[in-house]
């Protein structure tokens, strides 16, 4: 087993693409990676995904979930649009965990422009995409654990609409040394979406040498294009080479093959003091061409109830995306 899994991630970090494909998949929102913890830390986290997180980062890493486990994030994303994710961890004994999360963006009205009215003209629309998601992790051994997210996906813009069905596939592997860990996603293998609704009909006049109050009308849609969902393959490793009672430094790496863009790295650090305080920094899209993003740093802190195994966090984490300009998250936590 052990042999297997070094194995596709060699076979992850050696692959290698020609041709990016950006801007060509559909539903573009399930690539905002949540939780201001993964952010802050370069979004390498694929391999340290646990609780509540794991049901986006690795599905994997539900089943190392020993209580309750509740998280929500919110980022203001970029030109000002929201993204919000929820999500639960509930272990079943002797059977596994399972979970589940809700993922939206969302933007303000924004004018309709045309050729021939620049300024607008007059009309409003809305984009929103929304995943909702059911999760499932299970140990197979004492270090090896499985996992999977059954999603089902909808976006609407203007009087149109899309849906489609995907699938997340996550394996994840523990060593006492270091606690040095594999983790792998396979992430939104699915169906082709494709936008249909009030804004592709029009009328057909059948014949167009006839003037067209002599014909019948034919009301008729225009058929538009399929597109595929943005599958990702992400491999990663983590480790903690320093470790005492009162500091510990978490230290991963990420390397992301996308079917819409280069492969790229992400690297990442957190450091915990008294496990109560968490510092982080971090660099995403490594070797990415054309990328936009860059350094990541965050923190946040963590409340225990004394005598009781309530756990509180408070996370917050920027992204600097250059010319762009900063995304910002913020998140809270809760288990028991």
């Amino acid at each position: 087993m052990k042999k297997f899994i070094l194995l596709l991630a060699f076979l992850g970090l050696g692959f290698s693409q020609t041709i990016s494909n950006t801007g060509t998949k559909a539903a573009q929102f399930l690539k905002i990676g949540p939780g201001a913890r993964p952010v802050g830390m370069g979004e390498a986290f694929v391999a340290v995904a646990d609780g509540a997180l794991a049901t986006y980062w690795n599905p994997a890493g539900l089943a190392q979930t020993t209580g309750y486990s509740y998280f929500f994030t919110n980022a203001k994303w970029l030109a000002g649009i929201q993204y919000n994710y929820l999500a639960f961890a509930v272990p079943i004994p002797k059977r596994g965990v399972i979970g589940g999360s809700l993922s939206y963006l969302g933007t303000d009205n924004m004018e309709v422009t045309t050729e021939t009215n620049p300024e607008g003209t007059g009309e409003y629309f809305r984009y929103s995409g929304l995943a909702l998601a059911f999760s499932y992790g299970k140990m197979f051994t004492d270090k090896f654990s499985f996992g999977f997210n059954a999603k089902y996906i909808y976006e609407k813009l203007k009087l149109m609409s899309a849906s489609g069905m995907a699938v997340d596939i996550g394996l994840k592997y523990q060593t006492e040394w270091h606690k040095f860990t594999i983790g792998m996603n396979f992430q939104n293998f699915g169906n082709k979406m494709r936008l249909t609704g009030e804004d592709t009909r029009f009328i057909y006049y059948p014949d167009p040498n006839r003037d067209p109050n002599s014909q019948p009308n034919v009301i008729a849609d225009l058929r538009t294009e399929s597109y595929d969902l943005p599958m990702r393959f992400l491999v990663g490793i983590a480790l903690v080479p320093y470790e005492t009672k009162f500091a510990k430094m978490l230290l991963a790496i990420d390397a992301v093959h996308p079917n819409d863009n280069t492969e790229y790295i992400n690297i990442g650090a957190e450091l915990s003091l008294a496990n109560l305080a968490y510092i982080r920094i971090g660099r995403e899209h490594n070797f990415m061409r054309d990328a936009e993003g860059g350094f990541t740093f965050g923190g946040g802190v963590k409340y225990r109830r004394p005598g009781t195994p309530l756990n509180f966090s408070i996370d917050f984490a920027m992204s600097n995306y250059g010319r762009l300009q900063n995304v910002k998250f913020i998140s809270v936590g809760l288990a028991f």
